[in-house]
């Protein structure tokens, strides 16, 4: 009975994230399932399929997806399998959840990821509807949550991918952190840490945001200071998790840091050239009218730039901490490098949500996130069917 009240408060608590997850992920399986049945799969090396009987579960693993269950399968290799790129680009929460199903065969983690996937971002939107309603209020907590819900690159969210243990570690990181919870803040930050290689940036910023003063006139003017000794063991428990992966590459591959020599291989994929290639284009209007333009690069590398924006705006109208703020930009820029996948790591830095409802307070709520919800079901279906967007 003490179960089913809990069970009972936290629906009644969160009812409206969890509308949106239910309602975005509804209609994120219809589109995929619909896409692959009316639109032919394009074929080619690489381009693998975990479920090719199962239209409503096949779409969800694409791209990166393989790379994550390479790992949980085979461990890391560090041997070039493809375009001389090395598995030790990626880092290693998401395969290690992955690979607790491991022994059930592939098809089972390729399940597992998606399952974990939706129940991460989940909890991510609970997390984020917290954090709007105590900076913004009510109303724009909805607005950012549905904005969340129904992003563009939403599709993510739902695939084999480690977007939702990042939003989700980050997002509860800065949660406990405000209500000064610090170890298990900490504690999450360091999950974050080794979940993508800009996680480790959580680490700095939840300590700064849990021990920093609050604001005066705020709700948490005048709490006691953090003891010296806390802190310590706070730190020590966010670097922790990132320490023991920098000894295994070190103890394994004879580099500590050989993630960053990894990923080297992936960023000849996008340099300034192939930027300056994807942009280029759309200024020779024959060009535009035969369709001869990167699409997917423009949204891409588009959505950083966005991003960029969304959060000088922030920082000069005050509208989040500065810890916060000063994260989400750090995030945006860390992950420039990688341009081309810039929509990716964009949708999981959420307190751009937040930012961006209060851009679009004055518009209807329905028009933000109706245009929102189009584009996440037009990038669905070109995830679905290997179009790069990942």
């Amino acid at each position: 009975m003490q179960v089913l009240h809990c069970v009972r408060r936290f629906v009644l608590a969160y009812r409206y994230p969890l509308l949106a997850f239910c309602l975005s992920r509804l209609t994120l399986l219809l589109v995929v399932y619909l896409g692959i049945v009316v639109v032919p799969l394009a074929a080619g090396e690489g381009m693998w399929r975990d479920f090719p009987g199962n239209l409503f579960l096949d779409g969800f693993g694409r791209w990166d997806s393989g790379w994550y269950l390479n790992i949980a399968e085979y461990g890391y290799s560090n041997a070039p399998l493809f375009k001389e790129q090395m598995n030790t680009a990626f880092f290693p929460a998401f395969p290690l959840l992955l690979s607790i199903v491991g022994f059930f065969g592939r098809q089972a983690m390729s399940l597992w990821g998606i399952i974990a996937s939706n129940l991460f971002f989940c909890f991510a939107l609970c997390f984020l509807f917290d954090i709007a309603k105590h900076f913004s209020g009510p109303r724009l907590g909805r607005l950012a949550v549905s904005l969340a819900a129904f992003s563009p690159f939403s599709i993510f969210f739902s695939a084999v991918y480690t977007e939702s243990l990042f939003l989700a570690t980050s997002t509860a990181s800065f949660w406990l952190s405000i209500r000064g919870r610090l170890q298990w803040a900490m504690l999450l930050a360091s999950i974050a840490s080794v979940t993508k290689v800009v996680g480790i940036l959580c680490v700095p910023f939840v300590l700064l945001s849990a021990t920093l003063p609050a604001p005066v006139g705020s709700q948490e003017c005048g709490k006691p200071r953090r003891l010296r000794l806390e802190i310590i063991i706070a730190l020590s428990v966010g670097i922790s998790l990132f320490s023991l992966y920098l000894i295994f590459l070190k103890v394994r591959f004879g580099n500590a840091f050989q993630f960053v020599v990894s990923q080297k291989a992936w960023a000849t994929e996008s340099g300034i050239a192939k930027l300056v290639g994807a942009w280029q284009p759309i200024f020779d209007l024959k060009n535009v009218l035969q369709g001869n333009i990167q699409v997917m690069g423009i949204i891409n590398s588009a959505s950083l730039a966005v991003a960029v924006a969304l959060v000088a705006q922030c920082i000069l109208k005050r509208w989040l901490p500065l810890s916060l703020s000063v994260w989400s930009l750090l995030t945006v820029l860390a992950s420039s490098s990688l341009w081309f996948s810039g929509g990716r790591f964009v949708s999981a830095v959420f307190p751009l949500y937040i930012m961006l409802a209060l851009c679009l307070r004055r518009l209807p709520a329905e028009l933000s996130v109706g245009v929102s919800a189009l584009l996440m079901s037009l990038f669905a279906i070109f995830f679905s069917h290997w179009y790069w967007v990942a």
